[in-house]
């Protein structure tokens, strides 16, 4: 039995593998089927890669440490200094007494913390330097900028992201059933 694959099955197995429903899609005048990128594909749902968490707690490690630095080196007010002061002690409080390592992310219930930590932490940190930006009349160091550009780099968990967790904590609990007393 022989069995061809065509581009229309290319095509409609691609937008049906990415996006959950069948598109179809035209070929161009040079025979190929384009299918539209989105910048944020593969960037959410970042707890299902243990690729993704990893890559995304060295950004966080990175951006707590360029806070941190904004915050030593007196970069911006000090009205802006305990919201952003705010930001590293709930890092600090996530991380505790656990080392800073890939292992870290080993436990789903770290994954749950940092996750939490960024969702919630992170528009703060943005309206807080937003705010900077508006007293100083948009003239900020180049550290602060970058902290700042950080939802246009990389994808920052939301609401979705921590709600997945949670969900992948429960089945966790429900297949392994989890002895809570212990």
């Amino acid at each position: 039995m022989d069995f061809t694959i065509t581009a229309f099955t290319v095509a409609v197995l691609a937008v049906v593998g990415s996006y959950g429903q069948v598109d179809i899609h035209k070929a161009d005048s040079d025979g190929y089927i384009r299918i539209p990128h989105a910048n944020d594909t593969g960037n959410s749902e970042i707890y299902t890669s243990m690729y993704q968490l990893t890559k995304f707690f060295q950004e966080e490690r990175a951006y707590v440490e360029d806070i941190k630095t904004i915050l030593e080196k007196k970069l911006v007010s000090q009205g802006a200094t305990s919201g952003l002061g705010s930001y590293v002690a709930s890092y600090d409080d996530v991380i505790g007494a656990q080392d800073e390592d890939d292992t870290f992310l080993h436990n789903p219930v770290n994954v749950y913390n940092l996750i939490r930590h960024v969702a919630v932490g992170w528009a703060m940190v943005e309206q807080t330097l937003q705010e900077e930006k508006k007293h100083k009349k948009g003239q900020m160091p180049k550290r602060v900028r970058k902290v700042l550009a950080r939802r246009k780099k990389a994808h920052v968990p939301g609401a979705e992201d921590l709600d997945g967790v949670a969900i992948g904590i429960t089945r966790l609990h429900d297949y392994y059933k989890f002895d809570m007393e212990r």
